[in-house]
């Protein structure tokens, strides 16, 4: 993020004194891509650490796996819980590709011919975005959580 500042002030201050743009646009760039690549590992690690939870439920058994204290139980097996975890997987998918669509229209400078395609930005800025504050506000974890909030 603090990549992103910087060509961000980078290209306002390159803006006033009508100057080159082309050394923020890599700098905001290099910032997006290195989100898109940490967003990428921290996918990937989810998805380990879901295989493993898997792994070892089915190689032990959901007793000696997981705590079976009975509200982490009850948590456990709510539909609401398990709506949280898609939730949180669907709106990590849906920040990924719009930070993937922001990288490629970035790529192509804030002149580049992406840059104006108005039916691009709304579906990947906006209805994605929307869609993934929509999804983690009523899968919120107070709600899905229950007790163990407590």
């Amino acid at each position: 993020m603090l990549l992103q500042a910087t060509g961000g002030g980078l290209g306002a201050v390159a803006l006033e004194g009508n100057q080159d743009l082309s050394n923020s646009e890599h700098v905001l760039t290099a910032g997006l891509s290195s989100q898109v690549f940490t967003l990428f590992v921290f996918m990937v690690l989810c998805v380990e650490f879901g295989l493993r939870v898997r792994r070892r439920k089915n190689k032990l058994g959901e007793e000696a796996a997981l705590s079976q204290e009975p509200h982490l139980v009850a948590v456990r097996s709510s539909k609401w819980f398990i709506g949280f975890l898609f939730a949180v997987g669907l709106a990590t998918v849906l920040i990924f590709w719009r930070c993937c669509f922001r990288v490629a229209e970035l790529n192509q400078g804030f002149l580049g011919p992406v840059t104006f395609r108005q039916d691009l930005f709304v579906g990947f800025e906006g209805v994605l975005m929307i869609l993934a504050v929509a999804v983690l506000a009523i899968f919120h974890p107070a709600l899905c959580m229950g007790v163990a909030m407590n």
